[in-house]
């Protein structure tokens, strides 16, 4: 028995994607803001010690946010790019 894919579903398409994409945008946030916390950590001999502090507040802060932008981010440009490649299988699926 040989099944077919005759036609995706861009709702049911967009919401594993959406699912999807919000987790491995939040893993990434997590990865940046990892990055971001030992590039703060790093010592910096050109800056003084008052602007040292002050990045590394930043960068702290930056860490905590970081992964919630970055999911958000990543799954809304994920969702727009979802329905467009479920339609483009549906009319690929439907030309043979």
């Amino acid at each position: 028995m040989k099944l077919e894919l005759k036609k995706i579903s861009v709702w049911a398409a967009v919401k594993v994607s959406f699912v999807l994409n919000l987790i491995f945008g939040f893993l990434y946030g997590i990865l940046y803001s990892i990055i971001l916390l030992l590039i703060s950590s790093l010592p910096i001999a050109t800056m003084g010690d008052e602007s040292s502090h002050l990045f590394g507040a930043f960068a702290g802060i930056a860490a905590i946010f970081l992964p919630f932008i970055v999911a958000i981010y990543i799954t809304s440009l994920g969702s727009h790019i979802c329905p467009l490649s479920a339609d483009a299988a549906t009319v690929a699926a439907e030309a043979k």
